[in-house]
Parts: structure tokens; C-alpha cells; sequence
């Protein structure tokens, strides 16, 4: 899903080409490994050259992270796509996109819920973190409020979503693995008790 860089080619888009060097850093070595001097390498241009195009680390961190909340938004949607149409099932296949984004794109995942502080305050980043927000918002919305209102309803949904992807990184969650860690998520989320809203 994610686009590999041109050996050593960017077009003239030289932005686009250590966007593009960034995320597979991610994908093969991991968030550690995203330095500007390392996307430069991998998009075939000086150490330099970045500093043309982003505000430090924080600005290529901003750009590669605007990229991963669109991926996250398909993969969340694909799930709620696939699911059934009640309510329940519309909450478990946002899960479950929620959960393939954290696995297949591990270190993307945690770039982007890394803290605000760690990017620039763009446009671009906040329209796309607010729609990727939005999404959990309005299936949270679908069940009833509990004493701490419909914020407090979307946090559970959140926790639990987000938790079980951190147990599966760590590997205290194994699904399908015939042990004592296949724990599925609709029975977390049953556990829950989130009450669908009455149409």
C-alpha cells in the first residue's frame, strides 16, 4: 500500500521522493530510524536537501504523518465496509481497520498518534487528523451515553481499540494463536456493554 521511492529518481519532486524514502524507512527499520539524513540517502540526494523542503524533522515527521492518516481513514472505512450494518458490527469493523492499520503499519501507527508537540501545526495535518478522528467520533455516537456523556463513550471505544492494537504489538494478544493470548476484540467489546442508541 505504501509506495516505494525511485532508486535515486525523484523527478524534480524531491519532496515527494523523501516522503516517500521516510515511510519505508518506517516500514523495513522502524520509527528510530526516520532522520532526515537517512530519507535524503534513501531518496539518492545531499544531506542538505531536505532542508529546502521541511522545517526540521518536525516538518517530514508532519508530511509522512498527513500520508499515514489517509491510509489509516481507508483501511478503517474498508473495515466498517466489510462489516455487517448494525451498529455493533459497524463498531467492530472500525476496529478491526483500526487494528490492521496498528499491525501492518506499526511504526507509522504510533508516528502518527505520537504527541502534537512533535509536529508542525499544519493545516493539512489537522484537517487530516480531524477526519481520521471524526470517524471514531460518529460510530462512538451510535450508543447510548453513559454517566460521563458521549465524550466519555468514545474514549472506552477508543481505549479499547487502541489497547488491544498495543497488546498485539507487544505480543500479549496473539488472535489465532490457540493459546492463552487468542483473545478476540468483540468479546472485549461485548465485555464492554456499549448499548446501541435506539433509532
Amino acid at each position: 500500500m505504501i509506495e516505494k521511492p525511485k532508486d535515486k529518481q525523484h523527478h524534480g519532486n524531491l519532496k515527494e521522493a523523501l516522503v516517500l524514502a521516510g515511510m519505508k524507512l518506517l516500514e523495513e527499520e522502524g520509527l528510530e530510524a526516520l532522520t532526515l539524513r537517512r530519507c535524503a540517502a534513501l531518496a539518492g540526494v545531499s544531506h542538505a536537501a531536505p532542508a529546502h523542503h521541511f522545517e526540521g524533522i518536525k516538518g517530514l515527521r508532519t508530511a509522512i504523518a498527513t500520508r499515514g492518516y489517509a491510509i489509516f481513514d481507508k483501511l478503517v472505512k474498508d473495515g466498517m465496509n466489510a462489516a455487517g450494518p448494525d451498529k455493533r458490527a459497524q463498531a467492530i469493523g472500525m476496529a478491526r481497520g483500526y487494528i490492521r492499520f496498528a499491525t501492518e503499519h506499526n511504526a507509522l501507527f504510533n508516528l502518527i498518534l505520537d504527541r502534537p508537540d512533535k509536529f508542525i501545526q499544519s493545516k493539512e495535518w489537522e484537517v487530516a487528523r480531524t477526519t481520521s478522528r471524526q470517524i471514531l467520533t460518529d460510530v462512538a455516537s451510535q450508543f447510548e451515553a453513559g454517566s460521563g456523556g458521549p465524550t466519555a463513550t468514545e474514549v472506552a471505544l477508543f481505549s479499547i481499540t487502541h489497547g488491544y492494537s498495543k497488546l498485539i504489538e507487544i505480543g500479549r494478544v496473539v488472535p489465532g494463536s490457540g493459546d492463552g493470548r487468542d483473545v478476540k476484540f468483540e468479546d472485549i467489546f461485548d465485555f464492554m456493554n456499549f448499548k446501541p442508541t435506539l433509532d
